[in-house]
């Protein structure tokens, strides 16, 4: 049951109104059910290892809070983050494993179907027991909140991973939530704002990096390098669309998620994109992983080192195949090189912003070659297109306007939303909050463009037949 669909907008609604007109004293208990109907819509069994892990948590918390010696304490963390983290190598690598021990080459490549979600709340469940352990946050001894931190559907699929500082005192404020008419305008306009951007800009742009992407055949330098600035926007789109829907969602509820995005494309640096691209994740590697690891605060060769780790691990969380471990060690490599050429300063001036901001989306969407491609020759191939066929008379331009629908109306939907992408990205933060008089017309004209679009791209790729996925919800 996607984000996406009819049927969850059904769901959705349904929770809602029972959320808003039931006793406010049932309220964590329909957001509970609402989590595990979520869960079970796509599958029976996918229930199974949230609540294994929902179980484990607790009771290595309880544990934890319960221990005299410290050694105790140490000794209950690391095994509740081995069962954590053991459950998620279970279905995410224990094929690859087996079936690369027995063949005569190694594939990260998987048969084993990923339990829904469960990469976000293994992560989610882990930074918990490590906040107990250290003190940061109190064992949470009501089992209902606890389950509800892990359960929560909005961001069950893709996050954004909370903190148990944040969500279960905001879970646990939920009884005391009114209903406010600016809080469901602004949670239903975020949501509108997801949906366009995951439907009608990465679904549709994605029609044309599929077809270079997915290709056997390499194609020519022009159609390639296009396809790969176009991934660029339609995976930040996908995901950062899916982030919207998700806090909106959670916003009309009454309960506040953490951001996960800030423009990252307006990084001046590979180190500053992941301070705004999937925020939380970058918080969490950073906090549990890159921290006590030694962090920024040792010398040079071991710094390199523990970047090396946090890359290569992240890289790794995303996906059991040699891609995404090549994308996480480029990132590890273009944060070595930024350290030797700019020792970690900010740009000085408005030129070498530029300059450095172009640098490191350049560098990012590099990298994303190896993320969206399905095998590291695939890979390859692609970068080999984007040197050929650039000399005058040998672009096969018929082919490439064939191949980005150019003589037929498919180029048409692409290119209205990427139109429309542009006012709603670079005008609209600046006209002011929805309700307000100051630009209201111009606001107002460009949500309900935006809502129009929203609407005529679900319908055009219900009738080309695409799928909808968010790329984010498969890790």
């Amino acid at each position: 049951m996607s984000f996406q669909s009819l049927l969850f907008l059904a769901f959705f609604a349904l929770t809602a109104i029972l959320y808003a007109y039931l006793p406010r004293a049932c309220r964590p208990f329909v957001l509970l059910c609402a989590g595990v109907g979520f869960c079970l819509s796509w599958g029976w069994w996918m229930i199974l290892p949230l609540a294994g892990e929902i179980l484990i948590s607790y009771l290595s918390a309880l544990g934890m809070e319960k221990a005299q010696s410290p050694k105790t304490r140490r000794l209950l963390l690391t095994a509740g983050w081995i069962l954590l983290f053991g459950t998620l190598f279970g279905f995410k690598y224990a094929d690859w494993l087996i079936r690369g021990l027995t063949a005569s080459s190694f594939s990260f490549e998987t048969d084993l179907l990923l339990p829904v979600g469960i990469s976000f709340y293994t992560l989610q469940a882990a930074g918990y027991l490590a906040d107990v352990y250290h003190g940061r946050v109190p064992f949470e001894k009501n089992f209902l909140y606890h389950a509800l931190f892990l359960s929560y559907f909005p961001q069950m699929l893709a996050g954004p991973i909370s903190r148990a500082s944040d969500l279960i005192p905001a879970l646990k404020n939920m009884r005391n939530v009114t209903w406010d008419g600016k809080r469901a305008l602004t949670g239903l306009r975020r949501m509108l704002f997801g949906f366009f951007e995951k439907c009608a800009v990465a679904d549709l742009i994605g029609m044309i990096t599929a077809k270079v992407f997915d290709s056997e055949t390499p194609s020519g330098g022009p159609l390639t390098l296009l396809s790969v600035f176009l991934f660029s926007l339609q995976i930040l789109c996908d995901f950062r669309g899916y982030c919207h829907i998700a806090l909106g969602m959670s916003s009309l509820l009454g309960i506040p998620l953490a951001e996960n995005f800030n423009d990252p494309y307006a990084a001046y640096s590979v180190q500053d994109f992941w301070r705004r691209w999937h925020i939380t994740l970058s918080t969490w590697f950073k906090d549990y992983v890159y921290i006590p690891i030694g962090g920024s605060h040792v010398p040079l060769p071991r710094w390199m080192l523990n970047i090396l780790i946090v890359f290569l691990l992240s890289g790794l969380w995303h996906g059991a195949a040699l891609t995404f471990a090549v994308w996480g060690l480029l990132h590890a490599l273009f944060q070595w090189i930024e350290r030797g050429l700019f020792r970690r300063k900010k740009p000085q001036t408005p030129v070498t912003r530029v300059l450095r901001t172009a640098g490191a989306f350049l560098a990012v969407t590099f990298a994303w070659i190896f993320f969206r491609a399905p095998s590291l020759t695939g890979a390859f191939r692609l970068i080999g297109s984007l040197a050929a066929a650039w000399t005058p008379g040998t672009i096969d331009w018929a082919g490439f306007a064939s191949a980005i629908g150019f003589g037929s109306f498919a180029w048409i939907p692409p290119v209205l939303a990427l139109a429309l992408y542009l006012p709603y990205r670079l005008l609209l933060p600046r006209l002011g909050e929805p309700g307000g008089k100051e630009h209201r017309f111009v606001r107002n004209l460009l949500t309900v463009l935006i809502l129009f679009m929203t609407v005529f791209a679900f319908l055009y790729l219900r009738m080309q037949d695409v799928p909808s996925v968010f790329l984010y919800a498969q890790f």
